[in-house]
Formats: structure tokens, C-alpha cells, sequence
């Protein structure tokens, strides 16, 4: 289990987790030197880049470049909350939406 304490390491170094529910077949990876990818196999889409962690509140944040914008809009970010990580389990809510996410380790 990842206490509060530990969760910086947790996530970095916490590896791939596949998504369940509404985000099934999602891959999520986290690598140790801050960057990460997140697939969509069943569509080919990967979005990669590097995140930032927050660990006095709880979340961590995405920076990527999209494919679709112009000059600054092409910098997107996503504010995740992490609500439980565990050795098996990482639960997130996408701050953009209200939906809960869930990863199981992969």
C-alpha cells in the first residue's frame, strides 16, 4: 500500500496500469524520469508527455501537445486527484470531468 508519504514514488515509479469500466483497454505508463504515455489501443491514439506531481494535494498533472491546435493551443494539461492508490489499484478523478477512473496494475 502507498501512504500519502509515498505517493510521489508510487506514481512515478508505479509502471503501467489498464484501465477498467468506461477506460477499459486504456494503458496508462508512468516512467521514473517524469514522462509518461497514455494508449487507446482500440483507436491507436497515444498521448505522451511528462507530469508533474502535487503531493501535498493529492494530484498530479499532464502536459502533452495535441495534433489538432495552433501555437498555444497546441499545450494541453489534465489535473488528475488521486482518491486510492494500492500495489493493485489506482483510482483517479479527471478534475475536466466528474467521472471516477480506475486502473488496475497491468
Amino acid at each position: 500500500l502507498c501512504d500519502r508519504r509515498q505517493r510521489q514514488m508510487c506514481i512515478r515509479d508505479s509502471g503501467t496500469w489498464e484501465g477498467t469500466g468506461e477506460v477499459a483497454g486504456r494503458l496508462f505508463k508512468f516512467n521514473e524520469d517524469y514522462t509518461y504515455s497514455y494508449d487507446t489501443p482500440y483507436s491507436n491514439e497515444t498521448e505522451n508527455g511528462t507530469f508533474e506531481y502535487f503531493p501535498n494535494r493529492y494530484m498530479f498533472v499532464t502536459y502533452y501537445t495535441n495534433d489538432w491546435g495552433q501555437g498555444d493551443w497546441k499545450e494541453e494539461n489534465i489535473i488528475y486527484t488521486i482518491v486510492k492508490i494500492t500495489e493493485d489499484e489506482l483510482i483517479l478523478n479527471n478534475n475536466g470531468h466528474s467521472d471516477i477512473i480506475i486502473f488496475k496494475r497491468k
